[in-house]
C-alpha cells in the first residue's frame, strides 16, 4: 500500500543535500510517494513518465543554487526587520510601578474569577 502526501516545492522544504537524502530515505522506508510538479518528478512515474534520471540529477544539481538564493532572501528579510526596529524611550520608574500595579490588579481579577 502506498500513501500519497502533499509535498511542497523542494526549496521550501529542504535546505541542503543532507536534508534531501534524509527526506528521500524517510519516504522510501515509509513508502510515501513524492511528486514535484515544478520539477516534473513522480516517484511512481505516473504523472510524468517522460522524466528521465538525468532530469532528476539536474534538479538535484540545482539545489545548492536554490539554497543560496533562499539564504540571500532570508538575509534580506533579516536586514529589513533590523531596520524596522525602533528604539523606544526609557521608561521612568514611576511608570514601571504603575504598570506593575495594573498587572497585579489584572492578575488578582483573573485569580478571583477562576476561584468562583
Amino acid at each position: 500500500m502506498r500513501i500519497t502526501k502533499p509535498h511542497y516545492h523542494k526549496s521550501n522544504a529542504l535546505r541542503g543535500s543532507r536534508e534531501l537524502a534524509t527526506f528521500l530515505e524517510f519516504c522510501r522506508v515509509k513508502v510515501i510517494r513524492i511528486v514535484s510538479i515544478n520539477d516534473q518528478i513522480d516517484s511512481r512515474n505516473e504523472l510524468f513518465p517522460e522524466t528521465r534520471p538525468s532530469d532528476v540529477l539536474e534538479m538535484m544539481g540545482a539545489l545548492p543554487e536554490e539554497v543560496l538564493a533562499l539564504r540571500k532572501s532570508a538575509e534580506h528579510v533579516v536586514n529589513l526587520q533590523e531596520k524596522m526596529i525602533v528604539s523606544l524611550p526609557p521608561v521612568s520608574s514611576a511608570k514601571m510601578q504603575k504598570l506593575d500595579r495594573e498587572k497585579t490588579v489584572i492578575n488578582l481579577s483573573i485569580h478571583k474569577t477562576k476561584n468562583k
